[in-house]
């Protein structure tokens, strides 16, 4: 058997996540984990399914450079994506995710399915419906695709002269949901085959933490004849470690995956404990709208940490008396799509929710209860009489929309704060303010363009600019973590930065033994996967090797049915056998249509095929010097060699002759000789008598 994997987007790379996985039945020629650059990774072959995990857009490209969509002529010239891939499945809302959905959709030709979870199939029509408004803003402000540099758009190979906009209007959008099929927490489904395959291919949604309805999915494929099918985890993005909304990821135990491929955004981290971060992001909040008389902007994605972040700081207003009517707090202000709809979906699916909120939402009616949150009316930044606030606005890497132009109009004061919660991509706005030097004045490029530096959008930063994580990502020692829990054949790294996912390889390979790899985009890596397959073993066999009942960790082993002289199908009981030793067992393979196959004897085979058996037999004649000391040695021989049961094929004397098994050893008294005789099954037990003889 044998996983392939190939990253369409994601490969040694943060965002544009797109992984195409084949699972095979059929074992490849190629080495195990071998790599390539072919531009393919799908298999002709009817013993193998190709999935594609997550289909997301690059946040820190624009279309027109050809890197913001996974390139999908890579898999098909002709974007006839349903020739190759039997199923779409989708891990969690983020754009980086999803983002491509409706590309993939309504612009090439798939057809086949598409799964995601219930809660990830409701949000991200805001998601994508928020991402539209963006492009729109973009549009209208010049700042589209028609401003990229030339070089960069003839780099690309992705499909550029089709306008954004027009895959991602309301109608597009909708129809693109409409043909999604959700899949319920640990639900497992059977996936139709859409290609002519062969054999069963399932899928289970596992609790993944890290956003509303995030779902790391196990995929099987079991073609036919195979015992056992070939499996992948793949985790999308995933958190550990429980929050004040969601709780950890979880994988059943001993899963033992053939692939676990798994997200490495903080490859290279050990965060430290989430009081302390809390507790300076707090305090630099109370100082910036207390002290500094200033305004605090957070960049966020429209759910996920949006929340967690509302949850911290409406149970901080409560702490400080700033609820009451009578001392009211500064404002918390959210973008209006975000606010709008958060509550209704966190209430809807609350039991995706930790306990803590599921108790809540059943005590209250309401899973966050944010009653210090408001709504920002789009304009608001310019306003004269905006006092101190806190606004959380999308989208969270300051790429476009609301988050951008609030941050154009207030970073110009230097009693003002940006705080940066999360990852942002290279070459996102949200990146470069974060790379610019702190303490001394900044000039950022808030333009989308690569390779920034242009006069025309380049501003003067002057506010405070804090990055506090509190990403929902796993870090290193989360990674580790699943992997152990996991207990996977093979790790692949996807969703990471190249040198810290190089570290974190040679760390899993060191600490758990297991080959790790974290290919590029467009980079096939193909990976082996032994198998078992089932052998039934007539008990002619089983008298005649050495066998014991298997036990766990056994790496051979055979099934077999004790069913010898037993015409009484009730008392036919299977059983699993290891070798008892290294010695080599000896039998016929009979492979028969639609049926397992059988290890019977040389004589079963024979008969089963209705051939009539002949032997070969051998004889030597010895000169009698002493007939009766030489019947005597040979039956020694043949007594120590073979026991002296004679019903099981152990030696027996007479006055004239010894045997065992087709050995004969016999006095001629007529012509003074001893004879030695056998068949050719026997041959080095009459050798060793012969020698002896000789002797």
């Amino acid at each position: 058997m044998k996983v392939s994997v190939y990253p369409l987007g994601a490969g040694q790379d943060v965002g544009r996540s797109c992984v195409l996985v084949s699972l095979s039945g059929i074992p490849s020629s190629s080495s195990s984990g071998s790599s390539s650059s072919s531009s393919s990774s799908s298999s002709s072959s009817s013993s193998s399914v190709t999935l594609m995990f997550d289909c997301g857009l690059h946040m820190g490209h624009t279309h027109a450079t050809g890197r913001r969509y996974p390139d999908f002529s890579k898999i098909s010239p002709s974007l006839n994506i349903s020739r190759v891939v039997d199923a779409v499945i989708i891990s969690h809302f983020h754009l980086d995710h999803i983002g491509a959905l409706p590309f993939l959709t309504e612009h090439t030709n798939y057809s086949g399915p598409v799964f995601m979870t219930s809660p990830t199939r409701a949000i991200a029509s805001i998601m994508l419906e928020d991402y539209r408004r963006v492009i729109s803003s973009a549009s209208r402000n010049n700042n589209n695709d028609g401003n990229e540099n030339e070089n960069d758009a003839a780099s690309g190979k992705s499909d550029v002269t089709i306008p954004e906009s027009s895959f991602y209007d309301d109608t597009t959008v909708k129809r693109c949901l409409r043909k999604v099929t959700t899949v319920a927490l640990n639900e497992t489904i059977e996936v139709p085959l859409q290609r002519g395959q062969k054999g069963t291919l399932k899928l289970t949604a596992h609790y993944a933490g890290h956003v509303l309805g995030a779902a790391m999915f196990h995929a099987s494929y079991q073609a036919p004849g195979m015992a056992d099918p070939v499996t992948c985890v793949y985790t999308g993005d995933y958190n550990t470690r429980s929050d004040r909304h969601l709780g950890p990821a979880v994988l059943p135990q001993g899963l033992k995956p053939d692939v676990l491929i798994t997200e490495s955004t903080y490859a290279d981290t050990v965060r430290d404990a989430k009081r302390g971060r809390e507790r300076e992001f707090l305090n630099a909040v109370h100082d910036t709208l207390v002290h500094h008389g200033g305004k605090v902007l957070i960049p966020v994605f429209a759910l996920g940490r949006a929340q967690e972040l509302c949850i911290l700081l409406d149970e901080f207003w409560e702490r400080l008396g700033w609820r009451s009517a009578a001392t009211p707090g500064p404002p918390i202000f959210c973008t209006a799509g975000m606010a709008a709809s958060a509550n209704q979906y966190y209430d809807l699916y609350a039991r995706w929710m930790n306990e803590r909120r599921q108790a809540k939402a059943a005590t209250h009616g309401a899973a966050l209860g944010l009653g210090q949150v408001r709504v920002w009316e789009r304009g608001m930044e310019r306003r004269a009489d905006l006092g101190p606030c806190v606004l959380l606005a999308t989208p969270g890497m300051l790429h476009g929309g609301t988050s951008l132009d609030v941050f154009t109009a207030w970073c110009g004061d230097p009693r003002n704060l940006v705080v940066l919660p999360g990852y942002c991509v290279s070459g996102s706005v949200g990146s470069r303010l974060r790379e610019s030097p702190r303490g001394v004045l900044r000039r950022v490029d808030v333009g989308m363009r690569q390779g920034a530096g242009s006069s025309s959008t380049a501003i003067d930063v002057r506010c405070a600019v804090r990055h506090l994580s509190f990403s929902a990502h796993a870090d290193a020692r989360g990674i580790l973590g699943l992997i152990k829990q996991a207990e996977p054949r093979h790790v692949v790294l996807v969703h990471g930065e190249k040198t810290k996912m190089a570290r974190l390889s040679t760390e899993i390979a060191n600490v758990f033994g297991t080959p790790c790899y974290y290919p590029a985009n467009h980079t096939l890596t193909v990976l082996e996967s032994s198998c078992t397959i089932p052998v039934r073993m007539s008990a002619a066999v089983l008298r005649e090797g050495r066998w014991r009942k298997s036990r766990e960790g056994d790496d051979a082993t055979m099934a077999m049915d004790d069913d010898d002289d037993d015409d009484d199908a009730s008392a036919k009981r299977a059983r699993t056998y290891a070798h008892a030793d290294d010695s080599v067992l000896q039998g016929a393979l009979v492979l028969e249509k639609n049926a397992n196959a059988r290890l019977v004897t040389a004589s079963e085979a024979l008969a089963g095929a209705g051939i009539v058996p002949h032997q070969v037999s051998c004889e030597v004649a010895l000169s009698e010097d002493d007939g009766k000391r030489l019947l005597g040695v040979a039956y020694d021989i043949l007594c120590r060699l073979t026991g002296t049961d004679a019903d099981d094929g152990g030696a027996c004397r007479g006055d004239l002759y010894a045997s065992a098994r087709s050995v004969h050893v016999r006095r001629v008294p007529a012509d003074g000789t001893v004879r030695v005789s056998w068949l050719v099954d026997d041959a080095p037990l009459a050798r060793t008598v012969l020698d002896a003889l000789k002797g």
